[in-house]
């Protein structure tokens, strides 16, 4: 029996047939598709800039950032004096305008109003009223946010802090002094400003932001949801958050929330690629793979596809068992300035090898076309590689396998050439020599796995039980935990064959 011909549900009992049966191992091809890579980066997670700042895009931001130099709107809030009053009055003309002028108008008043009262000290008689210089902790409040626009966040924190000292009961400057530290990926002060902000005026949709973005970081993505949960009550359009909240809830199994929020997403700014890929991302992580395809063939229509999204679209398709789409989703990927990653582009020419060599063939003269002389190196000898087992299956297999003894004389651990070589000789029931080939190849980490299930299949044909089974124990070691009950059925199986064989 072909070995592709296998059906990976049929149970152990009907594997084993007369005293010594062949042992039927699983399919290259369902392995393949076990082992498929469907985003081009981690499932769920992103780097992330966890700096809130000074964000006068946010709507809701600029509302509190510009209230805050309006005196006696919030609770909290120090006393202020009659001539504060007007300098915080003209700085919330003025910052909008210019930052710099609005922190030097503010700079010369403090020193203006100390000029006056140490004339007033000189000129007072002697035991006179004690009129030392003052001003509030907003006034130092204020610098400290003028300062935070300009980008200096050493002074920014310097006078935040000042002002917390002069009123520790300074909320706003909490949550301002909370922003800095994000900046400076300090969470355990980020957070202690945070929940000392909370203690002082109650929940601050800002500071719980900040406190989900701290949990995000640190990959504590269960309390990361719970703090954007709460921020996004009172922040329902801030896109951002609702981007890692999003990620926060694929991370932690809450996939039908991340879907409607991402969808939301998606529905705002149907332009934006990134929200489309997180949501075909959440789709896979429930094997939804309709929806993750109707999704990309939408972003397709829509233009938002680069050379690393296409590879994405045409994985999909090698799911959903049409090759001929696949090719045509590959070959798009193809046709950009920026070409996909060789490493992608062999995952694509395997991905359609399994299924029709004429597609392959298609395929790999594309890649030819469109790289022409921009490889090198591991790069030049992979496409070789390439041509030589389209040859080896178009029917001219003494040429195929000619090419690939050339690269092995150049690189004798090339793994892509090695297995191939294997399965060349495999392919004219030179097993001897295959056995060879194979044995250099499982020690090929970039080949390892493959090499392993394919030098295992010849064992058991051979009926090397012993030989199987110890590579089918390395393969479940080298593979993801998604593959590995494949293997496992197919180890216990040989086991069972082996035990029955001794009898």
């Amino acid at each position: 029996m072909d070995l592709r011909s296998i059906d990976m549900t049929t149970h152990l009992s009907n594997r084993l047939s007369a005293t010594f049966p062949r042992c039927l191992l699983m399919s290259p091809r369902v392995l393949a598709l076990a082992l498929t890579t469907f985003f081009v980066s981690t499932a769920y997670a992103q780097p992330i800039e966890i700096d809130l700042g000074i964000d006068l895009a946010n709507p809701e931001f600029a509302r509190e950032f510009s209230g805050s130099f309006e005196t006696g709107l919030y609770a909290d809030a120090p006393i202020v004096s009659p001539r504060e009053n007007v300098i915080l009055a003209v700085v919330s003309d003025m910052y909008v305008v210019s930052v710099d002028d609005a922190l030097s108008f503010i700079r010369q008043e403090i020193r203006n109003e100390e000029n006056r009262a140490k004339e007033a000290q000189r000129n007072r008689s002697s035991g006179g009223e004690n009129n030392d210089f003052g001003y509030s902790a907003t006034i130092e409040f204020t610098m400290a946010q003028l300062y935070q626009l300009q980008g200096n966040r050493q002074l920014a924190e310097e006078n935040y802090l000042a002002a917390i000292e002069k009123y520790p009961s300074y909320m706003d400057a909490f949550v301002r002094l909370m922003e800095i530290y994000l900046y400076q990926d300090d969470c355990d002060k980020a957070i202690a400003a945070g929940k000392r902000a909370v203690e002082i005026g109650g929940t601050n949709a800002f500071v719980f932001k900040g406190f989900g973005l701290c949990y995000y970081s640190e990959q504590n993505f269960a309390a990361a949801l719970s703090a954007f949960r709460i921020a996004r009550s009172f922040l329902p359009d801030d896109d951002s958050l609702d981007q890692v909240m999003a990620i926060s809830a694929m991370n932690t199994g809450h996939f039908d929330e991340a879907a409607v929020v991402l969808q939301e997403l998606v529905n705002k700014n149907p332009q934006a690629p990134a929200y489309y890929f997180l949501l075909v991302n959440n789709y896979l992580a429930t094997n939804d793979i309709d929806s993750a395809l109707a999704l990309m063939e939408i972003a397709h229509r829509k233009e938002l596809l680069n050379p690393e999204t296409f590879g994405l679209l045409g994985n999909l398709y090698i799911k959903k068992e049409m090759p001929e789409k696949a090719l045509l989703a590959y070959q798009s990927g193809l046709q950009f300035e920026t070409r996909p990653d060789f490493k992608n582009v062999l995952e694509q020419f395997n991905a359609l090898s399994r299924y029709d060599w004429q597609l392959t063939q298609t395929y790999i003269t594309d890649v030819i076309e469109s790289y022409d002389a921009a490889l090198s190196g591991a790069n030049t000898r992979l496409l070789r590689v390439m041509q030589a087992r389209v040859l080896i299956n178009a029917g001219k297999p003494t040429d195929g396998a000619e090419l690939l003894r050339e690269v092995i004389a150049e690189a004798p651990r090339d793994g892509d050439a090695l297995i191939s070589l294997a399965r060349y000789y495999r392919q004219q029931q030179d097993f001897e020599r295959a056995a060879v080939f194979y044995e250099r190849a499982v020690v090929e980490s970039s080949v390892a796995l493959e090499a392993s299930m394919e030098y295992a299949q010849l064992a058991s044909d051979q009926q090397n039980w012993a030989l199987a089974i110890e590579l089918l124990t390395a393969a479940k070691d080298l593979a993801p935990v998604e593959a590995q009950p494949i293997i496992l059925e197919n180890l216990y199986a040989v086991q069972r064959i082996m035990e029955i064989a001794r009898r």
